[in-house]
């Protein structure tokens, strides 16, 4: 039986996991403009609650 020693990995670049970054969905969907909507909904009680979160 013929083994070959075992090839060590290459580590990941730089590039490479930059461009795998996961992405916030939150951030990316959820922009000011649909959070000014949102909040225009809501009554000053509700922004204070909000705001104690």
């Amino acid at each position: 039986m013929d083994l070959q020693p075992a090839r060590k990995r290459q580590k990941r670049s730089v590039e490479a996991t930059q461009k795998e970054k996961r992405i916030d969905f939150v951030i990316s969907s959820f922009s000011k403009e649909l959070a000014l909507k949102v909040f225009s909904y809501l009554s000053s009680a509700d922004l204070v609650q909000c705001a104690a979160v």
